[in-house]
């Protein structure tokens, strides 16, 4: 079959299915999607327009505050900024273009059974007055749609992380992890030659990953719209692999969303 991709990824080698495959051949080819990984290299300063994981400059509105843990009252770590350029979503499914900021409380989240799986975790919702499933909150995310390329004053908050890592994407395509849910009748051998043969294309290093299909460390229960029980739609990843950013294990923060909502997104965590 003849797969059509962007000019951005068509020198990219597709997946060779293996013959015990042969049944699955047209899924598997199918299933191929566009990605970006976005590699971290040290940097000593940030320019307007960069992804960046670490540092203290964020972009900020003028006059707006610091956010704060609304468990332990402390000032949250900023941990990621992603500049989700046109350039960029325009070859993904389910993303738009503007600026994600991610940020978290260390002391407070991820914590206990976090470790596990994100999806176990409450954390306290403002404007429902409630505690709801830890990824639905707004306080761990800021999404401005259409993107700014500011850069906010600096802030020495406790808990930012002491380094600075610019974010630079390199083209990639991806293919659903062994564990997804749409893989779940696969026979035992069928798994193996499928790991074999999707290995390329799974994001093993856990480097941060914008689009295709996340790569899990655990099971691949993606989250569901609470409106219509299908799969919301997975737009990034912070991954441990070259960032430095650690919380337990290696691993993954992942960003779902649903109708590229990430004012509001799902967020899960896994590590081995």
């Amino acid at each position: 079959m003849t797969l059509s991709l962007p000019a951005t990824h068509r020198h990219l080698p597709l997946p060779d299915v293996p013959e015990a495959l042969a049944p699955l051949r047209e899924q598997i080819l199918k299933s191929v999607r566009p990605a970006w990984l976005l590699r971290a290299a040290n940097a000593d300063h940030m320019n307007e327009g960069d992804s960046v994981v670490g540092g203290d400059s964020p972009s900020r509105a003028e006059g707006e505050e610091w956010p704060t843990c609304v468990h332990c009252q402390r000032e949250m770590g900023f941990v990621m900024q992603i500049h989700l350029t046109e350039e960029l979503v325009s070859v993904l499914m389910g993303v738009k273009s503007g600026l994600f900021q991610f940020w978290n409380c260390w002391y407070c989240l991820p914590g206990g059974e976090a470790y596990a799986d994100a999806r176990d975790l409450l954390t306290f919702e403002m404007s429902e007055g409630k505690s709801v499933p830890y990824g639905s909150s707004r306080l761990l995310a800021r999404w401005t749609e259409g993107g700014g390329n500011n850069t906010g004053p600096r802030y020495p908050s406790e808990q930012n992380l002491l380094f600075l890592k610019k974010l630079l994407p390199e083209a990639v395509l991806s293919l659903p992890h062994p564990f997804d849910e749409q893989f779940t009748t696969l026979e035992d051998d069928e798994r193996d030659a499928y790991w074999d043969a999707a290995r390329p294309y799974l994001n093993e290093d856990t480097l941060c990953q914008i689009g295709g299909y996340p790569a899990w460390m655990q099971d691949g229960r993606w989250p569901r719209r609470p409106a219509t029980g299908r799969p919301a739609d997975f737009i990034l990843a912070l991954g441990t692999g070259d960032t430095d950013v650690l919380w337990g294990d290696t691993g993954f923060y992942y960003f779902f969303a649903e109708q590229g909502k990430l004012a509001e997104p799902f967020v899960l965590e896994q590590t081995l």
